[in-house]
């Protein structure tokens, strides 16, 4: 529980809840999608909300559900990396600081 820590002090100082039906979701989504402090720290209500709503679309099993999530992840800065294999194609998503971006 502890590097849910960040996340949670988050919510609690925006007054955001998370619905208990979502929580595990988003619990889950957020160890595989995660922000660093530093930067889950400049976020603003709005970009939280933002966050946990793509957080907990991103673990939909519904196609159109994790699309709109991985949409949502991608706006805050987090960038799609494609895997092949063979004739399939994985994608995954990575979070790159902002001064990571200008460098590639």
């Amino acid at each position: 529980m502890n590097e849910l820590s960040m996340l949670v002090s988050r919510c609690l100082a925006y007054g955001i809840r998370v619905h208990p039906f979502e929580q595990n979701t988003v619990f889950k989504m957020y160890k595989k999608y995660q922000i660093p402090d530093k930067t889950l720290l400049q976020l603003d209500r709005k970009q939280i909300r933002f966050y946990l709503k793509g957080l907990c679309l991103s673990g939909q099993e519904m196609a159109n559900d994790w699309t709109r999530g991985h949409e949502i992840l991608k706006e805050l800065g987090f960038i799609e990396k494609i895997r092949k294999d063979g004739h399939r194609q994985f994608v995954s998503l990575a979070y790159i600081e902002k001064g990571d971006k200008d460098e590639s």
